[in-house]
């Protein structure tokens, strides 16, 4: 599967830094899935929620989980 997967976009990363095109959101760190494939996308989005709660309770900072929709990011 080319392209599909997830990130992690901080909220203090810089804004040219490669990720999907999902902006940095100074309010919270994002965990982002794709969801544009739609075989993989509860999966990937279940993992991407069990990954921003164990952060969020290790680290204490506000996670957003968000889908991308597109299958072709890095």
């Amino acid at each position: 599967m080319p392209g599909g997967g997830l990130w992690i976009r901080g909220r203090r990363e810089r804004a040219d830094a490669p990720s999907p095109s999902t902006p940095v959101d100074a309010r919270h760190e994002l965990v982002l899935y794709d969801s544009g494939d739609t075989r993989l996308r509860e999966e990937f989005r279940r993992i991407a929620e069990e990954l921003a709660q164990t952060v969020s309770a290790e680290h204490d900072v506000p996670i957003v989980v968000r889908g991308t929709g597109r299958v072709d990011e890095p």
